[in-house]
């Protein structure tokens, strides 16, 4: 790319981009009115609509009820971000064919830095048609613009209402003046109340009034829209994205075919894997059957891994369970995630990948769920029952340093248990617990730990005394009350001391 070229920025949104997504994967027909909804302050409202459900005059933003009184046979599918996240991950791929330079606005648009590379497709308008064409064969609607800055761009293939537009290079002015002022980005409310209706009128104004007015924000992001100030497109890194299938000419059923299938999957990603310095952190199984349905399973590793034995491992139980049918004719793998493979050298010239921790991990996660899989790690506090946290084993946090407790406590904690004390005293002479009566014998205390005012747990705001107590029958305890005095005085047991 030679250095006197201009820069030239093409905007391409993908404006139902959620509604394309489900259509293509549900299979819904195009000429009927279709909807993506989400929730909003406790309301099913509708967020993306396709091209049949806008013509009928249905607005995103309407409450489902609504819609549907209006429109009975309107069909809704909810949200669902990763899979639209995944789709526009792919979407970013494909466009580096156009340009090497390709970033991702979430969460419906790609920015593509085209310059010196429109004579390669034959002029920028070539491109233009060629870049919408291919969105469209995809099965994707879009609005696409051409400029000299990506605020420029933006602006015209969000709110100039045409597919697309090309501001010649030097006078995008000219294209950008009739637009609203909503496509500054602002909440373009306070700009009509004093009736400014197009960016004209914004530019008319002197830049100290706007400052003074709207902020800084809104000048910038003028002069940006003028092509007076360029924001660079910073291109987004493309994910490699790893796979691989196996296809069979006879359907396969017994488990054993299954194993050698996914072994031979496994072994295939795990060398790409290799040469890249990666390793796999979850991995999808799509399994299609002979009567053309398919089944997915998804299994986690706790760290990046190419051990193939450890993954097998993971895949052993699923395979167990999976139900073949009539047949299996295709296994397709598909690493979800991969991060950078860590090695650890053990002697000389040795190396392992693997740790039996993490395989616990892994198949524990597997079978119970990762959030349920937790370790211990040290927190800032002086209450009891507050010094430790819980986190996902499968992050790996970096561990803490423990405290030596301040004064010694019980072995074993628990919700405080509520004591009814029988006697006077502090504590009680004889009280109940656990429907059983005790006598004092011994006790040593009081020892006040004071609230922790500062956090948002409400457990933490109340003041408690201890006791170390021992009972005539042998129980030794660690018995707590809170401050308020005299009869008011609740008492519980906190845990049990060695």
């Amino acid at each position: 790319m030679s250095r006197g070229v201009g820069k030239r920025v093409l905007y391409l949104w993908l404006h139902r981009l959620a509604a394309d997504q489900a259509r293509r994967r549900d299979g819904l027909d195009a000429a009927e009115p279709f909807a993506v909804v989400t929730e909003s302050k406790g309301t099913l409202r509708l967020k993306v609509l396709n091209r049949a459900a806008e013509e009928i005059g249905l607005t995103p933003g309407t409450a489902l009820a609504d819609a549907r009184a209006a429109v009975p046979h309107l069909l809704t599918r909810v949200e669902d971000p990763v899979r639209e996240e995944r789709l526009l991950t792919a979407l970013h791929r494909w466009a580096h064919r156009f340009t090497p330079f390709v970033a991702v606005e979430r969460p419906d648009a790609l920015v593509l830095d085209i310059s010196g590379c429109a004579h390669i497709f034959g002029g920028e308008e070539a491109m233009l048609l060629e870049v919408r064409q291919q969105a469209e064969d995809l099965g994707f609607d879009s609005r696409a613009a051409l400029a000299d800055t990506k605020g420029a761009a933006r602006a015209l293939a969000r709110f100039s209402g045409h597919e697309a537009q090309i501001a010649p290079a030097g006078k995008t002015w000219e294209m950008l003046q009739r637009l609203p002022v909503a496509a500054l980005g602002q909440d373009s409310r306070h700009l009509r109340r004093l009736g400014l209706k197009t960016l004209a009128d914004v530019a008319r104004l002197p830049g100290a009034e706007l400052t003074k007015r709207f902020g800084a924000d809104l000048g910038r992001k003028l002069e940006e829209a003028l092509g007076r100030s360029a924001t660079p497109v910073a291109p987004t890194e493309a994910k490699k994205r790893y796979s691989a299938r196996l296809s069979f000419p006879e359907p396969i059923g017994f488990t054993d075919d299954v194993t050698a299938g996914v072994e031979k999957i496994v072994t295939a990603l795990c060398e790409k894997l290799e040469k890249d310095g990666r390793g796999t952190t979850a991995l999808e199984l799509i399994v299609q059957k002979a009567d053309s349905s398919s089944e997915s399973y998804t299994i986690g590793m706790a760290r990046p891994t190419i051990d193939r034995a450890a993954i097998m491992r993971q895949w052993s139980p699923v395979i167990g369970r999976l139900d073949a049918g009539f047949g299996i004719d295709v296994l397709r793998i598909i690493v979800r995630g991969h991060g950078p493979l860590e090695v650890k050298q053990s002697g000389m010239g040795e190396v392992t990948k693997k740790g039996s921790i993490d395989d616990l991990i892994g198949t524990l996660g597997n079978r119970l769920g990762f959030d349920r899989v937790t370790k211990p790690l040290p927190a800032e506090s002086h209450l009891p029952g507050f010094n430790e946290a819980r986190v996902p084993a499968i992050a790996q946090p970096r561990p803490g340093q423990w405290s030596r407790p301040s004064a010694p406590g019980p072995l074993r904690l628990f919700p405080g248990q509520p004591v009814e004390p029988l006697a006077p005293g502090r504590p009680p002479e004889r009280f109940r617990w656990r429907g059983k009566a005790f006598k004092l014998k011994r006790s040593d205390g009081p020892r006040r730990v004071l609230p922790e005012w500062w956090h948002d747990d409400p457990r933490r705001h109340e003041a408690r005394d201890y006791w170390r107590v021992e009972t005539a029958s042998g129980e030794r305890l660690w018995l707590g009350a809170d401050p308020e005095p005299g009869a008011k005085r609740k008492w519980s047991v906190y845990g049990e001391l060695p």
